[in-house]
């Protein structure tokens, strides 16, 4: 769930597991933020290797060999535990 507002996303997913009743159990809740200029919190500028235009579409979008899913994309997700004092001690 993604807004400008944290109280949106709230709300929405609020109304969502209502809907949903006990078909789900939340397990784990991460609130993501943008860190400056589009920075990871090691100061890697992230996503530079991403497609764009046409290229992002074909790259996400499955395609004509799976005709179930043509249209529908999958979603990955990656969770790092940072040990900032260790790095930022780093020359």
């Amino acid at each position: 769930i993604r807004a400008e507002r944290m109280d949106v996303c709230y709300e929405w997913a609020a109304q969502l597991l209502t809907k949903l009743g006990g078909a789900l159990r939340i397990v784990d809740e991460t609130h993501g933020f943008r860190y400056l200029d589009h920075r990871d919190l090691l100061g890697f500028v992230d996503g530079t290797e991403n497609p764009v235009g046409d290229d992002a579409r074909s790259a996400a979008l499955v395609g004509a060999e799976d005709p179930e899913f043509e249209g529908g994309s999958y979603v990955v997700v990656q969770k790092y535990l940072h040990d900032l004092t260790s790095w930022n001690a780093l020359s």
